[in-house]
Parts: structure tokens; C-alpha cells; sequence
């Protein structure tokens, strides 16, 4: 009776410690389970957010065939990638990509809009956790195994299936967490080839201006990996300007800080002078990361090299500039011509019109021109034409007009004429100033006007 008192005492303890350790198994299983599908969304939502960004960067630029060779690197490159497509607000397909030959089980999908020139686009990634689900496959036989085993050798001996098993699930945890570990690895390096593919400088900076991912076109001369790597983080100001602290100012607005402010994109002129000195220009475009619950977790910025469309720009607003000062200035002597005297008389006319205001229009003849320009040449002529405008400009206030129509023929406009009185004191102060004799080249000229 003892005996058998002690085989059922014994046995009990047994049949708990393996209900214990059944119990313990499947909620090892639980935990795992949780936190390997949790590890995957977070993941592919990280990605989704970079390829919306990179998508977002072709449409501006509207090379679509980029948009399909990111999705089809990602697709072909990721083999538990279902589905990934962009869509307009009208439903059109502008790229998709399928996997050719899908098993889909149990997927998981991710969204990110995009917003260009106030057209919305819908990008969508359903992915099938395929290494995720063999690891808990794996780990659900072993716990099958482990608990018919218990069962069968419980009568046999306690210490035997403490001694056998009570490790094995730690070895399985860290089989299967090496396993993640190495396809979220995977996922890095695709990550940053597909980044590296673009052209434009890209970086992934957290909310304290440290910098998680960059590409080649960022690190410049240097190797991504390097920054990737780093054991102290990197700000994105030591980087792209080499300094110890943020970006500020107007000509280095920091959207980083603008982003914080408004949680919208951000988009921003920098300009970064080389060692020699000349003009650089960069446009950035930040864009806000945001965690599940909202939160702003950083940017994605990518920076476009626009040195050489400001520069030109700048010369076809200038060449503009000069072309509308030809089309308005004689010439000769750079007073307004025809075309702008008429213009100016328009605006005279309504202003006098509208406010009840008087004004007074010159019509001026230079008298003994004809002979000067016959018998010296047109070469003094024109310089007497070139003094005769400055005599006449010496007349009148900054807001009249004066204008060459032609010949000697020249247009004087005076605007808020109190009385004829006040224009008839201005024509006699023009005829005096024309009748003081012109020196051009040490020769003396006397010319008089008729108004």
C-alpha cells in the first residue's frame, strides 16, 4: 500500500510537471506567435511607407517605368510577397505586380496614399508570412511531439522528461529568433539596393535628427554601409552640412522642424556652395513617418540637385527683363517708345477720369535738327538726340513721361495739372533748356522747339 501510495504520489507529480510544461510550451508558442507577426507588419509597413515615398518621387517626375521596376525588384526579390500595386482615385491599375504562382494561406496587407499635384494614389502590399509560418509549423509538431512523448514515458520516469526536454524549447526560441533575425537582414539589404537604384539623395531621420537608413546618392563619396553601421549615431546636418547643429534660418529652413510643426510634407531650397565657392542648390522633400498610434517617428527626405534649372531660370528672367525693356525703350536713347507712351496715355486717361484730375500731352519738334543731321553727320545727330532727352527729362517730375516717337519727334505726358497756367510754365521751361547750346565733341549747337 505504501508503495503504491508512493507510485500514485509520484505519478501525480509527474502528470503536473508535464501539464506544466505542455502549458508553458504553448504559451512559449503564444508569445512567439505574437511577436514574430507583429516583428512582419511593422516591417512591411516600414516598407510600404518607402516605396509610397519612392513612388511618390516618379510620379512627379511621371517616370512610371521606375515605379514598375521598384515593385517588380521587391516582388521577385521577396518570394512571400503576394500582391503590390499602385492605383489612381479612378481604380486605374498604374503598376501592379502578382506573384506567378500564389498558395496564399494567411496574408497580411498594407496601404500608403500618395498625393501629387492633388491627385491621390492608393499603393497596397499583401504579403503571405511565409518563413514566419513554417516557424510556428515547426514549433506546434515539436510541442505535439514533446507532449506524446511526456505522455508515453510519464509512468517511466519524471526526471528522464525534465532531463530531455526542459531545454528544448529554449534551443527551438533561439533557432527560430536567428531565423527572423536573418529575413528582417534580408529585407535590410533589399531595402537599401532598391534606395540605392534612385538617383536622388535619400535618408531615413528620426525625430532627434539621427540618421537610420541613407543611400548612395546621400553618403556621397562615402559608403552608406559606413553610416549604416555606425555604433554612435549621425546627425543628417553633420552630413549634408557639416555642422554640430540643426539647420535653421531662411536660407536653411530645417523639414525636419517643419514637419514636427504641421505633420504634412515639407519641401524646401538649401543652398550648399562647393569649395570653390559657387552656388549649389538642393530642393528637399520631407516626408512624415508616422508610428500605429500616430505618432511621428521621423521623415523620409530625399534631396534633388536643382543648380543648373535655378541658373537658368534665372538668365531666361533676365533675358526676359531685356527683351521687355527693347520692346518699350527707344533704342537710342533708352526713353520710353511709342508703344509704352500710348500704354501710359491709356493709364493717364482713366486715372484723370476716374479722380477728376486735369493733365497735359507735349507734342515737341526740334527745329533746326534736319541741318545739323544733314550737315555734320548722323552721328552727332544721334548724340543730339541722346542730350535733348536728358535736357527734357531735367524738365519734368519723376511721374511724368517723356517719349521718343520717332525722328526728333518727341512726347511729353503731364499728370495732376492743377491749371493750363502750370502746363503752359512747363512748356516755356522746356523751350528755354533746348535753347542752351549743345556741346557735343567741343562743338557748340543751338537748336530750338516747337510745341
Amino acid at each position: 500500500m505504501k508503495k503504491t501510495a508512493h507510485r500514485q504520489s509520484w505519478f501525480g507529480i509527474a502528470l503536473l510537471f508535464t501539464l506544466f510544461l505542455v502549458a508553458g510550451n504553448f504559451f512559449i508558442y503564444q508569445q512567439q506567435h505574437d511577436s514574430l507577426f507583429s516583428s512582419f507588419e511593422n516591417s512591411q509597413q516600414n516598407v510600404v511607407k518607402l516605396l509610397t515615398q519612392l513612388a511618390r518621387e516618379s510620379l512627379i517626375t511621371e517616370n512610371f517605368a521606375l515605379i514598375e521596376w521598384y515593385f517588380n525588384s521587391w516582388g521577385k526579390g521577396h518570394s512571400e510577397v503576394v500582391t503590390l500595386t499602385l492605383v489612381n482615385e479612378d481604380g486605374f491599375a498604374l503598376s501592379t505586380y502578382n506573384r506567378p504562382t500564389p498558395s496564399v494561406r494567411e496574408t497580411f496587407t498594407s496601404s500608403g496614399s500618395i498625393t501629387v499635384n492633388h491627385d491621390r494614389y492608393d499603393l497596397t502590399l499583401t504579403s503571405e508570412p511565409i518563413v514566419t509560418t513554417q516557424l510556428l509549423n515547426s514549433l506546434i509538431k515539436q510541442l505535439a511531439l514533446i507532449s506524446s512523448i511526456a505522455t508515453i514515458l510519464l509512468g517511466i520516469t519524471t526526471w528522464f522528461l525534465f532531463h530531455k526536454f526542459s531545454i528544448t524549447p529554449l534551443l527551438h526560441e533561439i533557432e527560430r529568433r536567428r531565423n527572423a533575425e536573418h529575413e528582417i537582414a534580408k529585407q535590410h539589404r533589399l531595402l537599401q539596393s532598391v534606395i540605392n537604384g534612385v538617383h536622388d539623395g535619400i535618408m531615413l531621420i528620426n525625430t532627434d535628427y539621427e540618421v537610420e537608413l541613407i543611400n548612395d546618392s546621400a553618403a556621397g563619396t562615402e559608403d552608406p554601409q559606413l553610416f549604416n553601421d555606425q555604433q554612435q549615431p549621425i546627425h543628417c546636418y553633420e552630413i549634408s552640412h557639416n555642422r554640430d547643429t540643426p539647420c535653421d534660418g531662411d536660407d536653411h529652413p530645417c523639414p525636419l522642424r517643419q514637419v514636427k510643426l504641421t505633420g504634412k510634407h515639407a519641401t524646401t531650397l538649401h543652398n550648399h556652395p562647393d569649395e570653390s565657392g559657387n552656388d549649389r542648390f538642393f530642393e528637399l522633400l520631407a516626408s512624415p513617418l508616422f508610428d500605429d498610434n500616430g505618432k511621428l517617428t521621423g521623415i523620409i527626405e530625399s534631396s534633388r540637385e536643382m543648380t543648373s534649372h535655378i541658373l537658368l531660370q534665372h538668365e531666361i528672367e533676365e533675358k526676359s527683363q531685356h527683351l521687355d525693356h527693347l520692346a518699350h525703350h527707344d533704342t537710342l536713347t533708352s526713353l520710353p517708345n511709342r508703344l509704352l507712351f500710348l500704354d501710359r496715355l491709356e493709364q493717364t486717361l482713366l486715372k484723370a477720369r476716374r479722380n477728376g484730375e486735369l493733365f497735359a500731352l507735349f507734342f515737341i519738334d526740334l527745329d533746326q535738327f534736319k541741318q545739323i543731321n544733314d550737315s555734320v553727320g548722323h552721328s552727332v545727330g544721334d548724340k543730339v538726340l541722346i542730350q535733348t532727352g536728358k535736357c527734357l527729362q531735367q524738365c519734368i517730375r519723376a511721374d511724368d513721361t517723356i517719349a521718343r516717337l520717332g525722328g526728333d519727334e518727341f512726347t511729353i505726358i503731364l499728370t495732376s495739372v492743377n491749371s493750363p497756367d502750370d502746363a503752359a510754365s512747363v512748356a516755356q521751361k522746356v523751350i528755354e533748356a533746348i535753347k542752351e547750346p549743345m556741346d557735343i565733341d567741343g562743338n557748340n549747337y543751338h537748336l530750338t522747339a516747337s510745341i
